[in-house]
């Protein structure tokens, strides 16, 4: 028996990262199959994996350190936004909360401060934001009672620490339904300050 000479089709060319590119041109076998689509490198999956924790774990943070709204309508929710604005180090923040902040405020509870003495005011607290922070970083409120001079509430604080017989407390005044911060008081065997005279 003789060997067939009939031509052999040649063989499918291998591609160079191994996989086989069939034929697909027109009259071929394989004409009619879906091209096999290939797997993405690995490495490519890994980021893709690792990119989606790093996003979830910063919306989590962001929920985490999200700054709680400031509520200025009682003496209470002004000490704790003080104290917020001043752990944060957010000088813009914790001058909103004063009464230097509002021109209104400081022109009427100012004492007769003049322009320059409020803006050197400023600075001074400008100046001082990280120390004022750490102090009230940890600052524990009570709930607040009448100050020394009318229209004022004194709301104490304590601080982790803090001798037994120290007192100290912010004071604060209303101001277009605000309660914004004016003063610091206390100190070591500091007395309660006597309640408000009565507004004729």
């Amino acid at each position: 028996m003789t060997a067939s000479t009939d031509p052999q089709p040649p063989e499918t060319e291998k591609d160079t990262h191994g996989d086989t590119e069939p034929d697909t041109g027109p009259g071929t076998e394989t004409d009619a199959r879906p091209r096999a689509r290939r797997r993405p490198p690995a490495w490519l999956l890994g980021a893709g994996a690792v990119l989606v924790v790093i996003v979830a774990v910063a919306l989590l943070r962001g929920g985490e350190d999200e700054p709680r709204p400031t509520d200025l309508t009682t003496p209470e929710g002004a000490a704790e936004a003080f104290a917020q604005a001043a752990a944060a180090g957010d000088v813009d923040g914790l001058l909103a909360v004063t009464c230097l902040g509002d021109n209104g405020c400081a022109a009427e509870h100012g004492g007769g401060a003049n322009p320059e003495q409020i803006s050197a005011a400023k600075k001074v607290i400008a100046d001082n934001v990280r120390e004022i922070g750490s102090r009230f970083g940890y600052a524990e409120f009570t709930p607040a009672r009448p100050g020394a001079e009318p229209g004022t509430r004194a709301v104490d604080y304590r601080l982790p620490g803090m001798p037994e017989n120290e007192r100290h407390y912010l004071i604060f005044v209303e101001y277009q339904d605000r309660w914004l911060y004016i003063a610091t008081g206390g100190g070591a065997e500091a007395t309660t300050p006597a309640p408000a005279k009565p507004t004729s």
